[in-house]
């Protein structure tokens, strides 16, 4: 997704965002279950690509992966890998708000942070109540919550 990110995108979930992402960029043609992904080889489940990825290492079926012995993940480019150990491992936090102190592991959670926080912006209503929220996960927490549905007895 090169350029900005758009509106609607940044108002998808975190799961919505990292399925769009995987569509454009995984170029891994494992096979999918319901859970994740498997192993061409033997169908282990696998939850993330970099399972998958680094399970195929296992079989020795693709030996140019970048493998992350501390959580048994594998990485087809060497600055994926890196990204991967300074967030994951290291647990830096490079993406910086220039309106306040806090920051974040991924560039995609800023300009979130920057619209619902400094912008205020909450485009996510409740559809019952028309209460606002600045992130999609929170309305739907709210819904199930305080808005179960209703089953009608006859």
């Amino acid at each position: 997704m090169a350029g900005k990110m758009s509106l609607e995108f940044l108002m998808c979930t975190d799961q919505e965002q990292e399925e769009v992402m995987s569509d454009i960029s995984d170029g891994d043609s494992s096979p999918q279950n319901k859970e994740g992904k498997v192993c061409g080889e033997c169908s282990s489940p696998c939850k993330f690509k970099g399972e998958v990825l680094y399970h195929k290492l296992q079989h020795g079926v693709q030996e140019d992966l970048i493998p992350c012995h501390d959580c048994k993940l594998a990485f087809t480019k060497m600055f994926a890998y890196r990204n991967h150990y300074k967030c994951v491992h290291e647990k830096v936090k490079r993406h910086k708000c220039k309106r306040c102190d806090k920051s974040f592991f991924f560039k995609k959670d800023l300009p979130k942070h920057v619209l619902a926080v400094h912008e205020k912006l909450k485009p996510f209503e409740c559809p019952t109540c028309t209460r606002a929220f600045a992130k999609k996960e929170h309305m739907q927490r709210h819904v199930k919550a305080l808005h179960p549905p209703r089953i009608e007895v006859l």
